[in-house]
């Protein structure tokens, strides 16, 4: 039911979008070569606020951080927004979620923690430009932390089995040569900020930070794509084509929704083998998995440039 919702809601938004020209215009720095409709992941947010709506989980502070990134999220899609209104969001939502995991705020585990969180959200935003791979990605990480959360019940899983069907419906419309819609801002952030949610949960509930290695491929990919940028001298908020998956489309030419699944189906098996490990051996393996994909990286980058 809540999937056919989507669907509709979706076709209507596309059609509405295109009359209001909510559209993402290629430029030199762009992957795609048409306008296309931009915000499609809207249907995420509002899939995942519904349940608020019906009462179906009571997670208050979640919904409201959620409810606020995404609501900036979809005006910067429509008219760009300033970065420090939006940083400023992003760091008021995640206050949310300390307070929804019953944490204070203004500790220094907590400030650490929200930067790192407000870090993870943009990360999602930096690494939706090419189609499949927000939904792909995001689909093994949701389904990775679901199904933990089935043997540890650390949040409402409701909130994971939404997001995922939101996800799935998403697939249709982005996971084409030519996408119908992009996930735009208020799709990418609205994503990372329940994923970080999930994860933040589960670092809580067992007290082992090694499950950031759910988010191993992106965090990679970002950090060393922002330092080469710093390095650079370039701003790292401008539009640019320096993240590995970027340069594996655009300038090494594979097709852009294999690169796609190739990062989706990388990031599960490194989760297959997080998921086999015995959890204090976590820490280690997160350790081994970041050290060889930094290797990888820097191995494509010195291929890519010859």
């Amino acid at each position: 039911m809540l999937a056919a919702l989507l669907m509709i809601f979706e076709y209507i938004f596309i059609a509405v979008a295109h009359r209001l020209r909510i559209l993402s215009i290629p430029s030199q720095r762009s992957s795609h070569s048409k306008p296309t409709v931009n915000g499609g992941g809207i249907i995420v947010p509002l899939a995942v606020l519904s349940l608020a709506l019906i009462g179906e989980v009571s997670s208050p502070f979640f919904f409201i951080g959620l409810a606020l990134v995404s609501l900036v999220s979809f005006v910067n899609d429509i008219h760009p927004l300033p970065n420090s209104p939006r940083l400023i969001t992003h760091f008021a939502a995640l206050a949310l979620l300390m307070l929804q995991m019953g944490v204070t705020p203004w500790s220094i585990a907590a400030v650490a923690a929200m930067i790192v969180g407000v870090g993870i959200i943009n990360v999602f935003n930096f690494m939706d430009g090419i189609n499949g791979i927000t939904p792909l990605y995001s689909i093994v990480v949701a389904a990775t932390l679901s199904w933990l959360d089935i043997s540890l019940g650390f949040m409402p899983n409701e909130i994971l089995g939404t997001l995922i069907v939101a996800l799935m419906v998403f697939c249709w419309f982005n996971v084409r040569t030519n996408a119908l819609c992009f996930a735009g801002d208020v799709g990418a952030i609205a994503i990372g900020y329940i994923l970080v949610f999930a994860v933040f949960k589960l670092i809580l509930h067992t007290g082992e930070p090694g499950y950031i290695v759910l988010l191993a491929v992106y965090g990679v990919d970002s950090v060393l794509t922002i330092i080469r940028r710093i390095i650079l001298r370039e701003n790292i908020f401008k539009a640019h084509r320096r993240h590995l998956y970027q340069i594996l489309s655009n300038e090494m030419h594979n097709h852009h929704l294999v690169v796609a699944a190739s990062y989706a189906i990388l990031q599960l098996a490194i989760s297959v083998g997080a998921l086999l490990l015995p959890v204090q051996w976590l820490t280690v393996y997160c350790l081994a998995v970041i050290a060889l994909l930094v290797i990888a990286y820097f191995a494509i980058l010195r291929y890519a440039t010859k």
